[in-house]
């Protein structure tokens, strides 16, 4: 199985920034195959390219 990173740009929808254990965050909501996952982003990470502290849940 392949590792690529995957384009979610034009499913997400943004909801907000928010702090995550004193990291302010920004959040965003998929939705794929029918179930809503939430995906939060550290923000400043996409500058670096950082992987640490990215996270999803579902719902």
């Amino acid at each position: 199985m392949s590792r690529e990173p995957l384009d979610f740009t034009k499913q997400a929808r943004y909801i907000g920034s928010l702090k995550k254990d004193e990291q302010l965050c920004d959040y965003y909501e998929l939705v794929i195959d029918g179930r809503i996952h939430y995906v939060y982003i550290p923000v400043g990470s996409e500058q670096n390219g950082s992987e640490q502290g990215k996270g999803t849940g579902t719902r």
